[in-house]
């Protein structure tokens, strides 16, 4: 329990899934509550929800394997990539935003018109 706000704090841990499927291979890390992965019925929904929203092996199947980090991190050219990647979405989105921004610009422009 965390003495300054009294509230239960759960454990976090790092745990590293590995994607195999008829080519090769897609490695990735999240961080997640230890009770989350409690049970093997966890694992396994939590294993199923990644395979299907990673890269890689959705048309010939594929495998997931999931691995708890033992006072290990990610490796530190993963976490960059990661860092551009939700850059990069960043990005996209607040374009996507901006462009929609200005076609309801052009929008109610069109509509006083008529």
């Amino acid at each position: 329990m965390d003495m300054v706000t009294k509230t239960t704090t759960t454990k976090k841990v790092w745990i590293k899934l590995t994607k195999f499927f008829q080519g090769g291979k897609h490695i990735g890390y999240m961080y997640v509550d230890e009770k989350s992965i409690e049970t093997e019925s966890q694992r396994q929904e939590l294993m199923e929800n990644w395979g299907e929203n990673s890269d890689g092996g959705h048309a010939y199947g594929y495998r997931v394997e999931m691995h708890e980090l033992q006072d290990e991190f990610p490796p530190k050219i993963w976490i960059e990539k990661e860092i551009n990647s939700i850059a990069n979405s960043i990005n996209f989105y607040q374009n996507s935003i901006e462009n929609l921004k200005q076609l309801s610009l052009e929008y109610e422009e069109i509509l006083k018109k008529m």
